[in-house]
């Protein structure tokens, strides 16, 4: 229940205001919050600026008395960069290309700081059609796959190869070390034994990605095709086109990627898996709803570990990497700054003088 009510679609909202003014009620002059901060001013697409509440009856960590957030540097790394330099930022997210950010970070090295993530990158196989109805196939494209090289290939390790379960490092119930390991001819083994061998016979399939994913897509049908001898053919669409077709005309694969909406692994082992394949186990989802409804954290762990083994087992999802939080702070920055699932902690960070 305590994570599910941090979920922002269960925050509170000011009744009273919402049924008088309607969508208005967000106008800083209107907003009614019971949050550690209050809204002064919002420039829709250039900044907001929150200051201390005094009526919150929280606790308060640090000494931020006022938040500027400036948004119309988003998607202008130079800028960002420039400014963060300046000292006219604290502190901003590493970005640009994995060149630019690699060269920010070795010439601020003392400013650096990272963490594991809570977004897990994915691959779903279309479990109710030839050829990936049949488990050999999908354990053979598992072990076909090198994760390690493809986070380094793909993301220049700013990405963490997901060796582990499908919940991320970042999050409670993630499982070190359980993914089937790399063993191509292991792989091309269970692919003949499904009647393809060395690929022959094997049908055309389709893999689908999102923007975010273009260069994940050729390299794992380069990966593919050089250990099984199949031929992928990968499509990349811009997010609104690629959901759509998923939902309406799903692909033999399609690239996919997870954060939780909730910090708890209920919102990756029942949320995630069931929206996002067709792939039903009586075993898998009773283990996952008594972990639901235990009132026993321990309990709930172990539940979900033997959920995950089965998953493993299967394979309806392929995990590929994790995420991680790549920042630039400002050595006057002190405090543990973000959440599990990266929302910043705004009223516990302290200010050194500088």
């Amino acid at each position: 229940l305590l994570p599910l009510l941090s979920y922002g679609g269960l925050y509170p909202v000011p009744r009273h205001v919402l049924e008088r003014l309607g969508s208005a009620w967000t106008e800083p002059e209107n907003i009614v919050t019971n949050g550690p901060f209050e809204l002064e001013s919002w420039q829709r697409g250039v900044s907001i600026q929150l200051v201390r509440n005094p009526r919150y009856h929280g606790r308060f960590g640090g000494n931020v008395q006022r938040v500027d957030l400036s948004m119309s540097v988003l998607g202008d790394w130079p800028t960002t960069l420039q400014m963060y330099e300046a000292d006219l930022l604290d502190i901003i997210g590493l970005a640009g290309s994995p060149e630019e950010a690699d060269r920010a970070r070795q010439r601020l090295a003392g400013d650096y700081f990272t963490q594991p993530g809570v977004v897990v990158h994915y691959m779903a196989f279309d479990v109710t059609r030839k050829p990936f109805n049949d488990l050999r196939v999908r354990l053979a494209f598992t072990h076909a796959l090198d994760r390690d090289a493809l986070a380094d290939a793909t993301s220049a390790g700013y990405r963490q190869p997901a060796t582990g379960g499908f919940v991320p490092p970042g999050m409670a119930g993630h499982a070190a070390d359980i993914a089937l390991p790399h063993i191509p001819e292991r792989g091309r083994q269970l692919l003949a034994e499904a009647g393809y061998p060395e690929g022959r016979g094997f049908p055309q399939v389709k893999l689908l990605a999102p923007a975010g994913f273009r260069a994940q897509a050729p390299y794992l049908r380069d990966q593919w095709r050089q250990e099984l001898g199949v031929e992928i053919h990968f499509q990349v669409l811009p997010w609104p086109e690629f959901i759509g077709r998923v939902r309406n005309a799903p692909p033999h694969l399609s690239l996919m990627g997870w954060a939780p909406d909730y910090p708890d692994p209920d919102s990756f082992f029942r949320v995630a898996v069931q929206r996002h394949t067709a792939w039903r186990d009586e075993r898998y989802f009773a283990l996952v709803e008594r972990a639901r409804r235990s009132l026993g954290p321990a309990e709930r762990i172990a539940l979900y570990a033997q959920a995950e083994l089965i998953l493993v087992e299967q394979v309806p999802l392929l995990p590929l990497s994790y995420s991680r939080v790549h920042l630039l702070v400002k050595p006057w920055v002190r405090s543990s700054l973000r959440s599990a699932t990266g929302a910043f902690f705004w009223k516990d960070v302290i200010i050194e003088p500088h």
